[in-house]
């Protein structure tokens, strides 16, 4: 795989690309630089995404950020972590304040690193289908100032976007904000604060997805078309989760963990953005362990989970849009058409997850029957 990297200026024509080898599809390319084929066909203006060529140069979303101080001047090696996707990675910025390309369409949450080795969260970058660089003026600013964003040439260049942040007093709890995207993903954001304890209600934040728009390709387009042949053939389907995001992940894996005499409150890690006090300490500092797994309990109870396994965050296909759970009745003795064209007589539950796995969408198992993703986990 060979990667071009173009323009290392905002003002510069920022591309990124990468040069189609043999063997190559854009599902594949999609996969390797996380993101999705329709996000490269828009991208790219490809007309069919089932035909690319080798040598061909496929521009893909990705973002860099920028260090400057408030005379932009650009910050040199400063330490940064960037959290995304699940996953976390530290980079630091070279001698013009720029950081590596990152290759994601999701949002990336920003800490930089103090004189003390601890990180300090900085701000957001919102997620784009475009390559961007995106300017932060002052390590101390809490949000972005200027993006610049990818254009094809054909189009006229718009303007820098400027926005100026004005820090206000952090709120007595977390603040959360549902949003959408350009592309209508949920966004959820936690504002900073004081810790919360847990409880039932951190259930109403970073609320998850049920509709069928928030998945990706393929397995949106299968996904749907399973749904419309179950539709077709008169059987029943409630949709119940879709796209889940990470931070909900973290909340509903530890929750279980402790209830489950895996991990004690006071053990577990913090995650970027969810500003919960599992561990119930008092003024003093001191926690209150039995308080603590009570409301796991209770969040246990709110989340609907049972016994049902929950991933650790960043793990789960739906943290990557490639899952869903729904409850399906009403199947049996119906006739339904699967993905070759073929007409099955629904006779049990066996007969029905054969014909998903037709359209690509595979049954997790009894131990967590509404569950089903392109891979069976």
């Amino acid at each position: 795989m060979s990667t071009e990297h173009q323009g290392h200026h905002a003002d510069s024509g920022l591309t990124n690309a990468y040069v189609v080898a043999r063997g190559d599809t854009l599902t594949k390319i999609a996969a390797k630089f996380n993101t999705t084929v329709d996000a490269l066909a828009s991208l790219n203006h490809i007309a069919n995404p089932d035909h690319i060529s080798v040598g061909q140069s496929i521009k893909v979303p990705a973002i860099a950020l920028r260090f400057v101080d408030k005379a932009n001047h650009p910050i040199p090696g400063l330490t940064c972590r960037l959290w995304f996707a699940g996953q976390c990675q530290v980079v630091d910025s070279d001698q013009n304040g720029k950081t590596p390309y990152i290759f994601t369409t999701t949002d990336i949450k920003v800490e930089v690193k103090k004189p003390d080795g601890t990180f300090k969260p900085i701000g957001q970058v919102r997620q784009s289908h475009h390559p961007k660089t995106v300017e932060v003026r002052s390590p101390k600013a809490k949000v972005t100032v200027t993006t610049q964003t990818h254009v094809p040439a054909k189009h006229p260049r718009p303007k820098p976007a400027t926005m100026h942040s004005k820090p206000s007093p952090p709120p007595a709890a977390p603040k959360v904000e549902q949003r959408r995207g350009p592309d209508s993903h949920p966004i959820a954001h936690v504002s900073d604060g004081q810790l919360e304890k847990s409880g039932a209600a951190w259930h109403a934040k970073f609320r998850e997805s049920k509709s069928t728009a928030d998945l990706i390709e393929p397995f949106k387009s299968n996904v749907e078309k399973f749904l419309a042949a179950m539709k077709a053939a008169g059987i029943s389907v409630r949709i119940s989760t879709t796209h889940r995001p990470v931070e909900r992940s973290y909340l509903m894996h530890y929750a279980s963990q402790i209830v489950r005499g895996k991990i004690t409150a006071d053990k577990v890690p913090a995650w970027p953005g969810v500003n919960i006090d599992w561990s119930h300490k008092d003024a003093a500092g001191k926690a209150d362990l039995k308080a603590a797994k009570h409301a796991a309990a209770d969040m246990v109870r709110a989340y609907g989970l049972g016994n049902n396994p929950v991933a650790k965050p960043g793990r789960s296909n739906h943290n990557k849009r490639q899952a869903i759970d729904m409850t399906i009745t009403n199947y049996e003795r119906k006739t339904i058409i699967d993905a070759d064209g073929n007409k099955v007589k629904i006779g049990s539950w066996h007969d029905l997850k054969l014909v998903g796995k037709t359209y690509d969408v595979i049954w997790f198992g009894a131990r967590d029957r509404p569950h089903w993703s392109p891979t069976g986990r």
